[in-house]
């Protein structure tokens, strides 16, 4: 019967204590000074043991005080002082401070009474000791009693492996144990054992797999691979796919010692009825096809074999139409799958072949990113240069309003815009009842567009202030003057035209501006560029 956990002590000192911090202090300066005589020390440990040396021993200067009086009082008085503290030695071993006196006092014990009153008070919390941070430390001190006094210990790994092994400290702490020189063979051969009976869980645990790596490479037991693998070779499925189990079935597979335990490993994994454990196996991206692709070009398979189970191999990626992506790329070539003719499918959004929002492409044609779409790095003929010549020359940027010398004209292929349209006189463009309606599509232009900033009617472009064009920052609404007609929507007065207090084309009236032209027909209209569908200024 073993205990699940371990009542702490009470980290809270005892108000009423007679050996207080002080007295502490003062009898440790005097025991590391030497002046204290054994009868002084003993008569200070009989004191101590009228309720308060299992206290003591957990304080963080009761607990030095309690190590030397281990050490220097006689064995009875040890005795006694054991006696005393024995039932409370596992609480006392898994505290910060009280694991020391713990682990000083199990160094000083020497008689078989001594050591059985350790086990026996140690043996229902050896699990629980293992598995703690400090208590562990406290089973290591009791190897050195040796067999069969420290059975205790081995029989509580034994019994409880799992629990034990899974914990960081447990695994580790019975590690130490097992290569430790006071353990026999007949010890080792038990816990061995154990470990083969437990192996898959273990396989698959980060703390517990440190136990079969002692037992693979470590022990040296003989017939430890063969007593192994058969209890792996139903689970292969599982092992093969798992990032620690695939590592300890490497080291099966990947050993000469005992061919035999290898060989079942393969012979499981590629030949298998319906090759339901390769197809399970190569199924897996991750970790699946890393693990067959290692034992293919393993030296230690036979080389005889090599070309079913490659065949085999071959025969399951068919089946499971695997495509050449990074998993399965180099495992393809290597049993003979054209991989560059099987087709590549990539998920929209993938990036690749123009397809997603990250596509680095504007189309499927494969066009280079910022070129217009359908335009390739190379002309495929003269008459697709000569189709693409005249698009190109009219989406062309023109410094200035001036054309290139030699150059085709932007305006080549565009018909001259009528009364109404884009640069001619607006007749009527506002937002009445006789509006005409904007340009269409086909006889529009980019340098006939009133709200183009690089077009050729751009008043930046036909000012004589500045000889260099000034561009705004993209994105942000530039305010441009049109030389546009004011008109008024209202009722109508001077013939429907302002006269000489005409505003600036806002459809009201105010004074003359200075600056302005004088005639009411050209008033200077300012608008914002993002409001195209406006047709002129506010009001209009």
């Amino acid at each position: 019967m073993y205990y699940t956990s371990i009542p702490p002590t009470n980290d809270k000192p005892n108000a009423n204590r007679r050996w207080d911090a002080a007295k502490l202090r003062e009898l440790r300066k005097r025991l590391d000074a030497g002046t204290v005589p054994t009868s002084e020390m003993e008569e200070v440990a009989r004191d101590m043991m009228n309720g308060e040396i299992a206290e003591l021993a957990s304080d963080w200067l009761g607990n030095t005080v309690v190590q030397k009086l281990f050490e220097k009082c006689s064995e009875a008085c040890r005795i006694s002082m054991l006696e005393h503290l024995a039932p409370h030695l596992a609480s006392i071993g898994i505290h910060k401070n009280g694991t020391w006196a713990a682990q000083k006092i199990i160094e000083c014990v020497s008689t078989p009474e001594e050591v059985a009153l350790v086990a026996q008070n140690l043996r229902p919390y050896t699990p629980p000791l293992l598995l703690d941070q400090f208590g562990n430390y406290v089973v290591q001190c009791c190897l050195r009693f040796g067999a069969p006094a420290n059975d205790f210990i081995f029989d509580a790994m034994i019994d409880r492996l799992w629990e034990v092994a899974q914990g960081r400290f447990g695994a580790r702490s019975m590690r130490t144990c097992l290569e430790s020189p006071h353990i026999t063979i007949s010890q080792q051969r038990r816990i061995a054992t154990a470990i083969i009976l437990n192996s898959i869980p273990l396989a698959t645990n980060p703390n517990g797999a440190l136990l079969l790596t002692w037992l693979l490479e470590t022990s040296g037991f003989p017939a430890r691979f063969k007593l192994l693998a058969p209890r792996f070779t139903p689970h292969l499925s599982h092992l093969c796919t798992h990032k620690l189990a695939s590592l300890t079935v490497l080291r099966i597979v990947n050993q000469k010692i005992e061919p035999e335990a290898s060989a079942s490993i393969v012979r499981t994994l590629f030949n298998s009825p319906g090759d339901h454990v390769l197809s399970d196996v190569l199924g897996d991206q991750v970790n699946g096809v890393s693990v067959v692709h290692k034992i293919l070009n393993s030296t230690f398979i036979d080389s005889q074999e090599r070309a079913s189970y490659t065949e085999a191999t071959k025969r399951v990626l068919i089946e499971i139409k695997a495509t050449p992506t990074q998993a399965y790329r180099k495992l393809m070539e290597e049993v003979g799958i054209p991989v560059n003719s099987i087709p590549q499918h990539f998920p929209p959004g993938s990036g690749m072949m123009g397809s997603g929002p990250n596509s680095r492409s504007h189309s499927n044609t494969g066009t280079p990113y910022g070129a217009p779409v359908g335009l390739h790095s190379g002309y495929g003929s003269d008459k697709e240069a000569g189709v693409l010549t005249p698009m190109m020359g009219a989406m062309s940027l023109s410094g200035g309003g001036h054309q290139s010398q030699g150059g085709p004209s932007p305006m080549q292929g565009y018909q001259p815009l009528g009364q109404g349209m884009y640069g001619g006189p607006a007749v009527n463009q506002g937002r009445g009842p006789n509006t005409r309606g904007l340009a269409s599509p086909g006889t529009f232009s980019p340098n006939s567009d009133p709200f183009n900033p690089f077009s050729l009617h751009s008043p930046e472009a036909h000012s004589g202030r500045n000889g260099n064009v000034r561009r705004g920052t993209p994105g942000t609404p530039q305010m441009t003057s049109q030389q546009i007609p004011a008109h008024y929507n209202g009722p109508q007065g001077g013939g429907g035209q302002l006269g000489g207090n005409a505003g600036l084309g806002l459809g009201m009236g105010g004074p003359q501006q200075y600056g302005m032209n004088n005639h009411p027909q050209y008033q200077q209209g300012y608008m914002y560029q993002m409001y195209p569908n406006q047709g002129g200024g506010y009001g209009q």
